[in-house]
């Protein structure tokens, strides 16, 4: 045997000695948009470190993402803030940088402010966007009234609702249909459907004691996904036509839902077929029980058996289900890890991030995301996903990420 070979045969039976290699699922491609030059007269009114606060969703037919920047502007000089306003706009994810619809030029107003993610319609015909008039003209002056309105793709408006502030946001959950809206009585414990110029179509009562703040929609199917109480002890999934419960089951948290924090109300997935609960990771407020920490898991609709259970780390708040697959992305955020250079987004720290494909029980990719920095403190950036996950966005301040999974 010369040298070259044995040196051959000593390298590979180092190899086969050695651990096996990493198995992490890689990180999906991205490209980075800064939301403020979707309008190229905001940037130049706005110091550079001006806080930001992004919400974004994604078409169902994948062609677009809606973004929203509520903008925070510093103090003057003479310690007087100037209020925050809102930018929408509408991102074409397969277009030019001229095809940006902007949505609402009255949105800049400083005394309004869009909550919540936007809401697209079944057929990604018309947008739906919810804000806080921080001036009420409803006579209401200790509350803001909540404006809801609705625009078609060339950004004109079809529909606008206000209301004194109440749980939930301006009265309505979303879209049933392409062309019928599913909201909550002003009066009474009660659902409506109206049209989008605010016709009541159909209303019921619904038990006085069922939580109707949280509540997720299937327009494939025309299924509710609510609470019986205020402490969301269970799921139940409710045919909106037959006013009958589907499936119940029961809830581990013992305590309130929140969409900022960390019990996040479940997700219809698979056109209606599948709903999947993000899992719980922090402890609930003063006097309530601490249940733990709980994993994320999937139940089929019609039969009310859980089909899927992700182990590898508990929690998972932000998450984002696939409304027409069966992708999550996840968050895995406890403890925080310490901060690394290859990062780019703003934080002392980062939380893995994850997308797990709940019929294989595969991670199908991963990836390091910075924590945004809210005033000395610290969370999670928000994350969406598209339909049938081929698309991912998460960002903050700044800086949006756009990944391509598929």
């Amino acid at each position: 045997m010369n040298l070259r070979s044995a040196i051959l045969a000593v390298l590979a039976a180092q190899l086969a000695l050695s651990a096996p290699p990493d198995t992490k699922a890689p990180a999906p491609p991205y490209v980075e948009i800064n939301p403020s030059l979707l309008d190229p007269d905001i940037p130049a009114q706005l110091p550079p470190d001006t806080h930001r606060d992004l919400t974004f969703a994604f078409s169902p037919d994948e062609r677009w993402l809606a973004i929203v920047a509520n903008v925070y502007r510093r103090e003057d000089p003479r310690g007087r803030a100037p209020g925050p306003f809102s930018i929408t706009r509408v991102l074409p994810l397969n277009g030019r940088r001229e095809d940006v619809i902007q949505i609402d030029p009255h949105f800049t107003d400083p005394h309004f402010m869009v909550v919540g993610s936007p809401v697209w319609s079944p057929d990604s015909d018309a947008l739906l966007v919810k804000g806080l008039a921080l001036v009420p003209a409803t006579g209401n002056r200790k509350l803001p009234d909540v404006i809801v309105k609705a625009f078609n793709l060339r950004g004109e408006e079809l529909m606008q609702r206000t209301t004194s502030f109440r749980p939930p946001t301006g009265g309505i959950y979303g879209f049933l249909d392409s062309k019928t809206l599913l909201a909550h009585s002003v009066s009474g414990n009660a659902f409506q459907t109206t049209d989008l110029q605010g016709s009541v179509i159909r209303s019921w009562k619904v038990p006085k004691e069922w939580n109707v703040i949280d509540i997720s929609v299937s327009p494939d199917r025309q299924l509710l996904l609510v609470s019986p109480d205020d402490q969301n002890s269970k799921t139940l999934v409710v045919d909106y036509s037959s006013k009958k419960v589907l499936a119940s089951k029961d809830n581990p948290y013992n305590h309130p839902f929140s969409s900022s924090g960390t019990a996040l109300p479940p997700y219809f997935a698979e056109h209606g077929m599948t709903f999947c609960s993000p899992g719980d990771f922090a402890s609930p407020g003063p006097g309530q029980p601490d249940p733990g920490r709980t994993s994320t898991e999937c139940w089929n609709v019609d039969s009310g058996k859980r089909i899927a259970q992700f182990r590898r780390f508990l929690g998972g708040a932000p998450a984002a289900v696939t409304s027409g697959g069966s992708l999550i992305v996840l968050t895995d955020n406890f403890p925080v890890k310490s901060a690394r250079s290859v990062s780019t987004l703003k934080g002392p720290g980062f939380s893995e991030r994850i997308i797990w494909d709940f019929r294989t029980g595969s991670e199908i990719a991963a990836w390091d995301t910075s924590l945004e920095d809210i005033g000395g403190a610290y969370r999670d950036t928000p994350v969406a996903i598209s339909s049938m996950g081929r698309y991912v966005a998460e960002g903050a301040g700044d800086i949006l990420r756009l990944y391509r999974v598929r």
